[in-house]
């Protein structure tokens, strides 16, 4: 076994893009080196991202690890990629019957002896659920222990304390008797602009009963500004979670602000950033500190969209985020060798993001914080199983003035990074290919695209005098590339999507017709204006209202998601 490793680990050193990090993985785990495959499983799974059995022998480890939690996501994405991958059914099915749960058992035993009916192991243990009872009778799921993360040094203490799994233990708080490790800064960008009622956290209960962060000690709010120490439902949520830190930051008139002036109360050795909207998945500070633990100064997880069925925009915008954070951020991480940090659902090595912080003079603050990174010449990571739930506008004029912040956004960092990135010793060659693509190209091209429009009028209206054969095939071949894009996409989207909104399939096969005959061009209309405004010297921060009326108490995946009493437009 000692000798495999170590030509395994050659082969792999030689040929990192190799796939011997699966053999490589599954000989450590069985020799019981659980951080060393761990590793090698987390260093494969960044290079490959929707291979099934990447997140099959990552969900082994974790298994090991006694994290079923973890596990049972890893191998629910890799059903995702492969509905008949082996390993899989095999993995959920023992899960399952772990958890007392014979049925659920049954049903993914029996999928794996209908793919392999001769599998001894398989055979077996579905006669062991057929006719006894599960290992562990249901009911009360076992608490979870202290989780211990692979801290580098040999004076390394636990950072990292959770309290039971079930959702009616989270109000108890955090565990107490361990040094924090990590910190929830969930922002409020300002005060709430819509009918002059302040910002209630009510959203902040709902998420801090879902999230990892609800189990860690020391998680912090930076609030709207102003000279109260806090609204009645914040200080109610105070008093009943004493380990939360309501922070009210006067004359603050950004994101930006509130998260650095709460920095100073930072102690945990990760910060997760939320949105007052977003409503994390259980699990989310573990999953990310796997991340940030080897290598890995940022992570930014998949932002889902938890209103979609409130009107056509959000319908729209949900299909478009599953299409961003399923398809585009895992692929362009793979493809260029970094990630991008969003802005919310985002997790940060505290070192680094106090180092790094975030500037208010900046209308999307966290490309400007992720352009920062990257020329240090730190990595971000692309995880769409880190899932947090938040809501999209439901207006087109809401959508609109978002993006159109966002795109004079982009603008800003593109002129003030391009040529920096480009003549950085830090950056790899591949980062500056992907970065000249995202920040030079993606501004360009809507410039670019709309040059058809005069072309072709021009020719229809003058055919004696330019003559075009709509038949040949270099022009028939480029008309069908341009537009599959989009559809490709949104099967891929479809593929990958959280549950809550994969089966809303209506929603995907609506997504590519609205794209061709309307969204494209608004987006590229609004990257236009934006372009405009920042040559005008035009650059207000305005709040995104998210939604004219309050969103009804509903359950949203699953039965996870507990929406708030009250919805306040923060913006993204």
């Amino acid at each position: 076994m000692t000798e495999d490793i170590r030509g395994l680990t050659a082969a792999l050193a030689a040929d990192p893009a190799s796939l011997v990090f699966l053999r490589l993985g599954e000989a450590l785990r069985r020799r019981g080196q659980l951080d060393a495959a761990q590793k090698v499983a987390l260093a494969g799974l960044n290079r490959y991202p929707h291979l099934p059995d990447a997140h099959d022998l990552y969900a082994r480890v974790l298994a090991d690890r006694q994290d079923f939690a973890n596990a049972f996501d890893e191998w629910d994405m890799a059903l995702r990629l492969d509905p008949n991958h082996l390993g899989s059914l095999k993995g959920i099915g023992f899960l399952y019957f772990q958890a007392g749960d014979a049925e659920h058992a049954r049903e993914h035993l029996r999928a794996a002896a209908a793919i392999v009916p001769d599998d001894e192991g398989v055979l077996s243990a579905l006669a062991l659920v057929e006719r006894g009872p599960a290992m562990r009778a249901p009911g009360r799921p076992e608490a979870r222990s202290t989780v211990s993360p692979p801290t580098p040094g040999p004076s390394a203490t636990p950072v990292l304390s959770f309290a039971p799994a079930e959702d009616d233990a989270h109000e108890q708080g955090p565990t107490a008797g361990t040094e924090s490790a990590m910190n929830a800064l969930v922002t409020v960008d300002g005060r709430c602009h819509r009918r002059g009622r302040d910002f209630r956290t009510s959203n902040w209960a709902a998420s801090r009963r879902q999230a990892g962060a609800g189990r860690a000690t020391g998680a912090r709010v930076a609030d709207a500004p102003g000279p109260r120490p806090g609204s009645g439902a914040q200080l109610g949520l105070a008093a009943t979670w004493p380990s939360l830190l309501v922070l009210p930051v006067a004359g603050s008139t950004s994101k930006a602000q509130n998260v650095n002036t709460a920095l100073a109360e930072v102690t945990g050795r990760i910060v997760g950033l939320f949105d007052a909207d977003h409503h994390p998945d259980p699990g989310c500070f573990e999953r990310a500190w796997l991340w940030l633990s080897n290598g890995y100064g940022v992570v930014q997880g998949h932002c889902v969209v938890r209103n979609g069925d409130a009107s056509w925009v959000t319908r729209m915008v949900a299909v478009e985020f599953e299409s961003i954070y399923a398809v585009s951020h895992p692929g362009r991480s793979e493809l260029h060798g970094n990630g991008i940090f969003g802005g919310s659902n985002g997790y940060w090595q505290s070192d680094l993001l106090r180092t790094v912080r975030l500037r208010g003079s900046m209308l999307t603050e966290d490309i400007d914080a992720s352009m920062r990174v990257t020329l240090r010449g730190m990595k971000i990571a692309s995880d769409p199983g880190l899932l947090s739930r938040e809501l999209a506008p439901t207006r087109l004029r809401s959508l609109a003035g978002q993006r159109l912040r966002w795109a004079q956004g982009w603008t800003q960092v593109s002129l003030e990074y391009l040529g920096t990135a480009l003549r950085s010793r830090r950056v790899t060659r591949r980062q500056k290919a992907g970065l000249l693509f995202m920040l030079g190209w993606r501004e360009l091209y809507p410039w670019v695209s709309l040059q058809i429009v005069p072309l072709l009028a021009y020719a229809l209206t003058h055919p004696r005098e330019v003559a075009i054969s709509w038949t040949i095939p270099i022009f028939v071949l480029s008309s069908l590339f341009a537009l599959s894009g989009s559809p490709i996409q949104t099967i891929l989207a479809y593929r990958l999507a959280a549950p809550n909104v994969r089966r809303h399939r209506n929603w995907f096969l609506a997504y590519p017709l609205w794209s061709l005959l309307f969204y494209e061009e608004f987006k590229n209309t609004i990257t236009r204006v934006a372009h405009l405004k920042q040559v005008m010297g035009e650059r207000r921060w305005l709040v995104t209202a998210r939604s004219e009326e309050p969103l009804a108490n509903k359950d949203t995946d699953e039965g996870v998601g507990v929406a708030p009493a009250e919805t306040c437009p923060a913006p993204t």
